[in-house]
Parts: structure tokens; C-alpha cells; sequence
């Protein structure tokens, strides 16, 4: 992935697998929201 990002950038991704539950619960659990992605895109 650092081919893509750069040594400077920002890799948004999971380390892990196999949760269950309600979408908008992962989103959270792993931090998929919102704030968190445009604060790593800025």
C-alpha cells in the first residue's frame, strides 16, 4: 500500500476480520466514519 500512499500518506484499512454485527456498529468499532476518514484525507 505504501506504493500508493507515499511515505507521507495516509492508508485508510482493516488489520483484521470476522466481526459481526450491524454495519454502522463496525463503521464505528473500527473508526470508518466520517470525521475520521476526512480528518486522514486532509
Amino acid at each position: 500500500m505504501a506504493s500508493y500512499a507515499g511515505l507521507t500518506g495516509e492508508i485508510i484499512g482493516m488489520k483484521s476480520f470476522g466481526a459481526s454485527a450491524p454495519l454502522k456498529e463496525l463503521q464505528k468499532k473500527f473508526g470508518f466514519t466520517k470525521g475520521n476518514i476526512v480528518a486522514a484525507a486532509k
